[in-house]
């Protein structure tokens, strides 16, 4: 079964809680001692051997120099610590301590976790946490880390109903170290610290234990046997946990063979000056934060020692807010490392539809970058601009063609302009020598006009002009007889015909002219004597021809 792991290496004790997914996330401890869930934090590294917890303390009595503990406060202290004849760096050992851990808990659970958490104290610089991480990445262990008040609150916070924007002041006094924060909960569930974070690095619970020792050898020579002391100092610790809730117990010396009675009166003033240091301490968080005290929902009390009933006093007459104590001091940083190992794991996100980005009103984008997009802007513009007049083009009838729809390519008998008229052909509007116009009775006879350029009909340039009458005389047969047009009807004097539409009438008909007697038709020319065409004149007037006399037969 899948499930997230959260680890606490702590001074003087070292837990591990796991987190499984669910309908409800919970998280509960791990036992990795014999005789509870948290196991010692002593190691004893003998060549690639590795003894962990009460075993490595049992060690501690036959092979000393191989056993180390309290490494925690030496991090990020350069000086190697000697273990047998081998240097070790504090952050080497807690990230051997912790590959331990995690495989304890796989042999147990029969499988790796998913995500890891291993938390620190929050006094921490960024140093120390780099050189933490460092050693857990070359230890195999990835993790996530964060500070031991955080992992608490959320511990705190899963237990307890907590709405967004609490804030809480952390009171951390673990074995080694002691924390102070405030720390605000998000609307994600997280909490976030609020200022720089307040503590005494070399202050815990390890400092209350001395105390108590120095009080019961005041008056006792101290022990030469190393187990005696050892011995000592664990009744000692012993002492301090019951006198949480007794108010009197007794210590036993086994050299020389006595005991000490301790009550809780003598207690407090032995550990009374401790704790004032760690009550100044978090008012000075709190006032780092920028918080003000009655603004705090409550204290939080996270350790071991936190458990002791003067913090409880000394809190609640500094600071004005009542306390709140969890339910297992000592498991509670575990518990919540498990949370954050398991909020680790982003569960699957919905994609959802990405809006289109709004379009601001001015345009931001700096020239240099603008003026391609511009020129490409505009070459399309131009492009599809010429692609719409050839298409309108195409589609619909050029403006140079006649009002009457006709084209001159439609009529198969008319020569296009501009084309060169094929030998023996004569020009537009002269008389084709023996062709005579058929006309209606009471029409008059008149010559062949020109066609005259109008506004509606232009004449391309390259079109063919009508040949003058005396070039139209000169090329004429000698015996053919060139009739003269009266003077009314000549091709100078007449009026341009206009084009009938069906916008204006048509022009009224000229005057009959006298009738002309009709020339003996010319034989057809052959092709051998027909002249070549005469060139188009150009639009200009040109000087008229000199005049000659044809040859009389």
């Amino acid at each position: 079964m899948p499930y997230r792991l959260g680890i606490d290496i702590g001074t003087t004790f070292t837990a591990a809680a796991v987190c499984r997914p669910g309908a409800t996330v919970q998280s509960e401890l791990v036992p990795l001692g014999t005789r509870s869930t948290s196991v010692p934090s002593v190691l004893f590294l003998d060549e690639d051997i590795l003894v962990v917890g009460e075993a490595a303390e049992r060690r501690a009595v036959t092979d000393p120099e191989r056993v180390v503990r309290d490494f925690k406060r030496r991090m990020g202290d350069g000086t190697p610590i000697l273990v047998g004849d081998r240097p070790y760096h504090a952050h080497d050992l807690v990230a051997l301590l912790a590959r331990w851990v995690v495989d304890r808990v796989t042999e147990r659970e029969g499988s790796a976790p998913d995500s890891i958490a291993v938390t620190y104290p929050a006094a921490w610089g960024p140093h120390r946490e780099s050189l933490l991480r460092n050693a857990l990445d070359t230890a195999g262990v990835t993790a996530t880390l964060l500070t031991e008040p955080q992992a608490a609150a959320l511990q705190y916070a899963s237990a307890s109903r907590v709405e967004p924007g609490s804030t809480f002041a952390v009171y951390d006094l673990g074995g080694g170290t002691f924390d102070a924060v405030v720390v605000r909960k998000t609307a994600a569930g997280s909490f976030d610290l609020l200022g720089p974070a307040g503590g005494i690095d070399q202050l815990g619970g390890i400092d209350i234990d001395d105390a108590i020792v120095d009080h019961v050898l005041a008056d006792l020579p101290e022990p030469s046997d190393p187990m005696v002391m050892a011995r000592l100092r664990r009744d000692c610790t012993e002492a301090k946990e019951a006198l949480s809730s007794d108010t009197e117990t007794t210590i036993p010396v086994l050299e020389p063979r006595t005991q000490v009675r301790l009550c809780r009166a003598e207690f407090d003033k032995l550990v009374r000056p401790i704790l004032d240091s760690t009550v100044h301490s978090l008012r000075r968080a709190i006032q780092s934060a920028d918080v003000d005290p009655a603004d705090l929902t409550s204290v939080l009390l996270v350790g071991g020692s936190s458990r002791i009933p003067l913090v409880s006093t000394l809190i609640t007459s500094a600071i004005g807010r009542p306390v709140a104590v969890d339910a297992d001091p000592k498991g509670v940083v575990a518990l919540g490392a498990a949370l954050a190992a398991h909020h680790a794991v982003a569960p699957p996100v919905e994609t959802l539809p990405i809006p289109a980005p709004r379009r601001p009103d001015h345009d931001t984008t700096p020239p240099d970058l603008r003026r391609p997009r511009t020129h490409l802007r505009r070459t399309k513009i131009v492009l599809t601009t010429l692609a719409m007049l050839l298409l309108a083009l195409a589609v619909f009838p050029s403006p140079f063609s006649s009002k009457t729809g006709t084209s001159p390519t439609n009529n198969p008998d008319q020569q296009p302009a501009g084309a060169a008229n094929p030998p023996g052909t004569p020009p537009p509007g002269a008389t084709q020598p023996g062709v005579t116009k058929k006309r209606t009775p009471g029409q008059p006879v008149t010559a062949d006009k020109a066609p005259t350029a109008t506004k509606d009909s232009p004449t391309p340039l390259n079109a063919p002009q009508p040949a003058p009458a005396e070039q139209v005389r000169a090329a004429a047969p000698n015996n053919a007889a060139t009739p003269q047009p009266p003077p009314e009807a000549t091709a100078e004097q007449a009026p341009a015909p206009r084009e009938a539409t069906s916008e204006a009438p048509p022009p009224p008909p000229p005057p009959p002219a006298p009738p002309v007697a009709a020339a003996p038709p010319p034989p057809p020319p052959t092709p051998e004597s027909t002249p070549d065409a005469p060139p188009p004149p150009s639009t200009e007037p040109s000087p008229p021809p000199p005049t000659s006399n044809p040859p009389t037969s």
